[in-house]
């Protein structure tokens, strides 16, 4: 911990910090615990990249690696084509969608389906 105090100490004018779990090209993996700590306590943005190997955190012996993580690069795939975790889907599915008339229909209107065309 002393050393990512150290790295950290110097950095003290930026409001954000960056991270990694899996980088691509050599595989790292950050303290992530200890690292959003010590952000936090420098009231700082802490920001993690998973990278490729954040998929490893489908199984549940790994999953306390994952808070605060942004998934958009799991089994190397684009932003579009990827995993979201959202604490409020309906703010995402308003902020994205386009509804014409012509797509309405009564499941969608009762919601009675997940309509995906606006994730």
């Amino acid at each position: 911990m002393s050393d990512c105090r150290n790295l950290f100490r110097n950095f003290r004018l930026l409001k954000a910090k960056q991270s990694s779990i899996g980088t691509t090209s050599f595989v790292v993996v950050d303290p992530l615990s200890t690292l959003s700590k010590i952000a936090k306590a420098s009231d700082s943005w802490f920001h993690v990249d998973a990278a490729c190997t954040c998929s490893a955190c489908i199984c549940p012996e790994f999953r306390q690696n994952i808070d605060g993580m942004n998934t958009h690069k799991w089994l190397l795939t684009n932003f579009d084509c990827s995993l979201l975790w959202v604490k409020d889907r309906s703010a995402l599915i308003q902020s994205l969608s386009t509804i014409p008339e012509f797509l309405e229909n009564k499941a969608s209107k009762a919601n009675a389906v997940v309509d995906f065309k606006d994730w």
